[in-house]
Order: C-alpha cells, then structure tokens, then sequence
C-alpha cells in the first residue's frame, strides 16, 4: 500500500508545477481524481472523522450525515471543485500535499521503529544460551 501512497505522492508533485498553466477544467479533473484516491483510502484516513478535519482545514463544510459514506463526501467534494473558483483549487492541492507527504513521513518512521533491532533479551533467549541449540 505505500506504493500507492507514493504514486499518489508523485502524482501530486508532478502536477503542482502545472497548475498554474493548466486549464480550468484540467485543474478540476486533477482534483476529482485525487480527491477520490485519498478519501477512498483507509491508509490515509482510517477513519471518517479525520476526514472531516481535513475538509475543514481547507473550508469546505458537509452536513454529519454526509460523514457516513465515503461515497457520499467524494460526491459532494465533487460539487464544490465544479462550482470552485482557482485559488480554491490551489489550496486544495496544497492541502492534499501536506496531508499525502504527512502520512508518508509517519509510516516510514513506523517502518523504522519495526526495523530496530532487539535490545533485551528474555528468559527463552537465556536458556537458549544456557543449553545451546542442537
């Protein structure tokens, strides 16, 4: 899964230096297909009320039964990119940066923290030096 969050990553990264020149319209596929990726997946967002902090800080307000349904939030975040003027969509591409690079920072410190290696040993590692292995 952290090869998606990076092609998600890579995704975003490539397409920040064209959003300037891109069209409108370009600009808001960008963004419905980002949008989709991140809200669809768990590894981001476990939950859904971390998506509702997410959408806040980038000002975007749903009623709580849109919260239910990840379907439901994709399609009303829809709605308001259709509806959104440029700077809007710019700050939800930066937005949608922060958050993608955050999760890859914290898996990656996850990764290391499983990778350390053992630093006590226990009472099966003393009797295994004890007696020794045959």
């Amino acid at each position: 899964m952290n090869d998606k969050k990076n092609t998600i990553s890579t995704f975003i990264k490539t397409n920040m230096k064209y959003i300037n020149a891109s069209s409108e319209e370009e600009q808001k596929m960008l963004l419905y297909a980002v949008f989709s990726e991140i809200i669809l997946s768990k590894k981001i967002f476990n939950h859904n009320s971390e998506i509702k902090s997410f959408l806040s800080r980038i000002d975007i307000e749903l009623k709580p039964y849109v919260f239910s349904s990840r379907t439901q939030i994709i399609s009303r975040i829809i709605r308001v990119i259709q509806n959104s003027e440029n700077d809007f969509r710019k700050e939800c591409f930066i937005a949608i940066k922060n958050i993608v690079e955050v999760t890859q920072m914290e898996e990656d410190q996850k990764n290391k923290k499983d990778t350390k290696p053992k630093e006590r040993k226990n009472s099966v590692d003393d009797i295994i030096e004890l007696f020794g292995r045959k």
